[in-house]
Formats: C-alpha cells, structure tokens, sequence
C-alpha cells in the first residue's frame, strides 16, 4: 500500500463533500434541495460513511458548527471534517479518504442531486466492472441538459479556444469537439481518458496502487492527474449513463471566481508540465500560454464586472 487511503465495499460507501469557498447564508439555503440536506443516504439500502469536509468561517455560524448539530441525529455514521484554512478540493478530499473504509469512494461536490437508489446503481455497476478502477456517471444541468463530465485529456488547441473569446468566433472548433467528445450523446457505458471529480467513484486499489490525489492541484485538474495515473498503471476510467445526477455545476466556484480562474490556471500548468513537458524550454512555453490565457479570460471577467456595474447604476 503506498498511501493510507480507503474506498467502499458494496455494503460500504463514503461520500466526500468538499467546499472549497464559503458560501453565504443565502447561497446554503438556496442550495438546500441538493444534497446538503443528508436525505440521500436514508434511501440507499448501502450503509455508507458521511464524511463531509468544511472550511471554519469566522465572524458567522460557520458550516462546520451547523454540520456538527446535525450530524449524530440525522447521519449518526457521519464524520466531520472543519479546516481553519482552505486546503484545496484535492487535500480536502485526501483527508475524507483517509478517514473512511470500505472498498470504494465516491468523490461528490456540494451542489449535485443524485437521484434515488442512484448510489446502490453505481455500486452495483463498479462490482460488475472490476478493471474499471475510476468511474464517472452521467452528469446533467438542473434544467435536464447534458453536461460534459468525460472527457479526452486536454491538448493546446483545445486550451487556446474553449472557453475564451476566440471560441464564440470560430464556433465549432474540431479540437474543442474532440475535446469535450461533444459527437457522442453519452448514452452508452464507454472507456474515457477521463471523468470529472464532481462525481468520481474510485475503487480502493487503484488509490493503493497509484496514490491519493496530487495536493498540488489546489483548484481544477486533479481529476484529470488521477485518471491519467490510474491509465498508466493499466487501470480502466469508465464513464456510464446511469445514474443521473444533476450538478449546478461552478455554484461554488462563483463565490470567488477571480480566485478560481488563478487557481485553474495554476492546475493547468501543473497539469501540462507534470505529463507533456520533457524539457525546460517546453515548460516555460506552456507557463507563457497558460498565463497568457488567464490573462484574457481575466480581461473578459473585468469586463463583464464593469458591464454589470454599469447596469447596476443605470437601473
């Protein structure tokens, strides 16, 4: 075993909930019909370990103190988990692993809904597919819409044109397609480079074959380290279309999105030089082509903020 780590058996299933920002008042009671609310558990027949894990807010009744109330009544095999700092998404899910057991481990954001029955399914599934060491289901918008949750690894064309001002100009880019494998209707059980970590079930040897998740990636990207890992080391990442589960998805990420957009794009040269850099001059290319693209994203955030405050004053 090269890391302490733990998964879930089929009787046995951990929930990691990570919350990287702190979310106001009104943003928790917003998000109160997802799965903050504990009632998932109750209507899985699978016993499960709920380890959630807070960051302390000051000044306020934090998240941590609301969680502590709740926990022995309505989760009595609950642990919770309050940081006096944020760690990251990846140390905060390190430290729920390595304080649940079980043969897998589900690795779940905040502001997702899954479905009833959902979390006995996706077991259900992993047992059936013993080689698929990393596995992602289908995930969707509130409003019903596919969501983009496997994906092929990233190159830099991808990178220049998704998600910047030159996507919209020159809609349709082959590598953003390719990318987001957007000419598949994700309808069918299929081997992908890799799954988002909103909703990641992980099987206990594969995190002792390759490790925990790399805390290097502070913010973004380490779902994609990990199924690369879990690659290499001859392990299947599998995508499948049931459950469900629906993901409002960047509710937390909003809290603080300047924050996030340097974070994400810390993680993405972390990312490119960790796996496609072999040499110096290769890493300083992509620390300029990174940073050149937080640079314009920066600049359209700086100008929506300014559009936006110029609406303001004029209503």
């Amino acid at each position: 075993m090269k890391n302490p780590a733990l998964m879930w058996r089929s009787s046995s299933l951990m929930r990691v909930l990570s919350s990287l920002f702190p979310w106001p008042e009104w943003q928790v009671a917003r998000m109160s019909t997802f799965r903050w609310d504990f009632s998932e558990p109750k209507r899985s027949s699978s016993s499960f370990r709920f380890i959630p894990v807070c960051r302390i807010l000051s000044k306020r009744v934090s998240l941590a103190t609301r969680y502590r109330a709740r926990l022995p009544d309505e989760f009595p095999q609950g642990e919770l988990i309050a940081n006096e700092d944020n760690r990251g998404f990846a140390a905060a899910c390190n430290q729920a692993i390595a304080a649940s057991r079980g043969r897998y481990c589900f690795l779940l954001n905040p502001d997702t809904v899954v479905p009833e029955g959902g979390l006995d399914e996706l077991l259900r599934f992993a047992d059936d597919h013993p080689q698929a060491g990393v596995i992602g289901p289908k995930l969707v918008y509130p409003d019903g819409s596919l969501q983009y949750s496997c994906r092929r690894f990233p190159t830099v064309s991808a990178a220049i044109f998704r998600g910047t001002l030159l996507e919209p100009l020159v809609p349709g880019v082959k590598s953003v397609r390719y990318y987001l494998m957007s000419d598949w209707d994700h309808g069918e059980v299929r081997q992908v480079d890799w799954v988002s970590g909103a909703a990641m079930l992980v099987r206990r040897e594969l995190i002792d074959d390759i490790g925990l998740l790399d805390e290097g990636f502070f913010w973004g990207s380490e779902d994609v380290d990990f199924c690369l890992r879990a690659h290499q080391a001859n392990w299947e990442v599998v995508y499948t279309p049931a459950p469900q589960i629906i993901h409002a998805v960047g509710r937390s990420a909003q809290q603080a999105e300047l924050s996030t957009l340097l974070h994400t794009h810390q993680s993405m040269y972390r990312l490119y030089s960790k796996h496609w850099s072999r040499w110096l001059g290769s890493r300083w290319l992509i620390w300029l082509g990174v940073w050149l693209r937080a640079a314009v994203l920066l600049g359209q955030w700086l100008v929506r903020r300014l559009f936006a405050g110029g609406r303001g004053k004029g209503e």
